[in-house]
């Protein structure tokens, strides 16, 4: 696993065990960058509330703005994932 799938995931994990221990459960021992990314994040429990919980917690982690628009879109972790690299690599163009 690259290491900014590997950070990204372990941070994902890390706040799931704030925000819902099943979920976390569910999550803790998965490793394999394909499960990850498929992983629906309705298998994992998770409410809308849980889902915007969950994003507010990568958006202060990162500093990063996700569009609700795109929260609304998002179903598997990878999708997450997505939206978050894209971003990043906005911003990053940004100060360039």
């Amino acid at each position: 696993m690259s290491e900014s799938h590997l950070t990204f995931y372990v941070y994902v994990k890390n706040a799931l065990a704030d925000i819902k221990m099943d979920a976390y459960k569910k999550i803790q021992h998965i490793q394999c960058k394909t499960e990850l990314d498929q992983l629906e994040l309705s298998h994992l429990g998770l409410d809308s509330l849980d889902i915007f919980e969950l994003i507010a917690y990568i958006e202060d982690k990162y500093s990063i703005r996700i569009d609700d628009s795109d929260v609304f879109s998002i179903c598997r972790l990878g999708e997450l994932k997505t939206i978050f690299e894209k971003i990043k690599s906005e911003s990053h163009n940004d100060f360039r």
